[in-house]
């Protein structure tokens, strides 16, 4: 039996149990905000720690304040324990949620019973989310510092991620339940509470760890993911179904603080991603608060952006990006060769995207080829020749072996 038949009879014996519907996050309210460049990239900074590089001709995207010291690649592809894992955290969850319906309606008609159980529970998820917060800290570090493994890590946070989930839609659940109760009123302070929580760095939508769930689970394909991290900064990215995924979480630029009144958010916003204010986008930027956090919606010819913004910190602590791969400006073109190989190499910025295309040196026949970066396996080519990944950070070398040949670039072909 193979393992992905395996994992589907898994998965059904635990959806069984799983209860269906989970009540979807309302969007935040909109702020109301007033309504090309060239030269070498460099950082937008307002402090000594670096967070945003600015990028001629493109949006610009979130980095960590140094060099990862850790980075890599790793295939997601269907794993019975992730799946497994991921499934038992939403049944957790599905109870949480269950279990809040059941108390509030045995609180009967009296509202400040009904309101007992929504601070009870949300008291709950506010425990639930603080250890999660700390959990995927301590991850972060466990990778950069060498203690998990790739592959330990995504697999972590894919599980952590599926926790996350569900404490937001139970919160988003209490929330709904009290608004369409007749006879009880959302307090003032419950709100706050909720919106803060909502707002949380661990409940935030995570698009690139969706996907590797996705493949951890057998719902897509296998994926190859690029990993970068150092001290609690983290990138993931990867190029799937022609499009070009970015993640970049920066934890200690997040500091919650319902209580924070950042007046100059939509101006920091702006001076951080120049290029989507200045006519890269196709419409107006979006830029809504919720507690603490602004958050920057932008689609632009290139692709689209989500950014988050401490009010506390006004930093970017958290970003996403979706990108068409050949629409990013190109930063280097290499071609090295041989008697029997040709490779180009085509590089965009650092974790961005990459294309590497092999040929037959002498009829130009594309070739399958193997791609290693730093010596370790990336994948191959395949058939039409041509392989699209991430660039790693900084400079790194690169092999393609083809038919028993092999090409390689070393450090000084892939600098800044």
């Amino acid at each position: 039996m193979t393992s992905r038949s395996v994992l589907v009879g898994v998965l059904l014996v635990v959806g069984a149990l799983l209860a269906v519907g989970v009540a979807a996050s309302a969007g935040p309210p909109m702020i109301d905000a007033e309504t090309a460049n060239d030269g070498a990239s460099r950082v937008v900074t307002t402090d000594s720690q670096p967070r945003v590089v600015e990028v001629p001709n493109s949006t610009n995207y979130l980095m960590a304040s140094a060099d990862p010291t850790r980075q890599g690649y790793t295939t997601e592809s269907v794993d019975v324990a992730t799946a497994v894992g991921t499934s038992a955290s939403r049944l957790d969850g599905e109870f949480q949620s269950r279990t809040f319906s059941t108390r509030y309606e045995r609180a009967g008609p009296d509202s400040t019973a009904r309101l007992a159980v929504a601070q009870s529970t949300v008291d709950d998820i506010e425990r639930q989310v603080d250890a999660l917060d700390a959990t995927q800290a301590e991850l972060f570090r466990a990778y950069s510092n060498g203690t998990l493994s790739q592959e330990q890590l995504v697999d972590r946070l894919v599980r952590l991620d599926a926790q996350a989930s569900q404490s937001e839609a139970t919160l988003q659940q209490i929330r709904d339940r009290i608004r369409s109760d007749p006879a009880t009123s959302l307090p003032p302070s419950l709100e706050a509470r909720i919106a803060a929580l909502q707002s949380e760095l661990i409940v935030l939508p995570t698009p690139m760890t969706d996907r590797l769930a996705a493949s951890a689970t057998g719902r897509t394909d296998p994926i190859v993911a690029y990993v970068g991290g150092v001290d609690d900064t983290l990138v993931l990215a990867a190029i799937d179904d022609g499009r070009f995924y970015r993640q970049a979480t920066v934890h200690s630029a997040y500091r919650g603080d319902d209580s924070t009144n950042f007046s100059g958010a939509f101006e920091r916003v702006r001076d951080l991603y120049p290029w989507v204010y200045s006519g890269g986008s196709q419409f107006e930027p979006g830029l809504s608060k919720s507690a603490d956090v602004y958050r920057l919606d932008a689609t632009h010819p290139q692709g689209s952006l989500s950014a988050y913004l401490s009010g506390s910190t006004t930093d970017i602590f958290h970003e996403s990006q979706t990108l068409v791969p050949d629409t990013v400006p190109v930063y280097n073109t290499i071609t090295r060769q041989n008697a029997s190989l040709n490779v180009t190499v085509t590089t965009t910025t650092e974790t961005g995207p990459m294309k590497v295309v092999v040929r037959d040196n002498e009829s130009g026949e594309l070739l399958n080829g193997t791609v290693l970066v730093d010596g370790k396996r990336v994948t191959t080519t395949g058939a039409d020749g041509t392989l699209w990944t991430v660039r790693p950070a900084g400079p790194f070398e690169m092999t393609v072996r083809s038919g028993g040949e092999r090409v390689a670039l070393g450090r000084g072909y892939f600098f800044r």
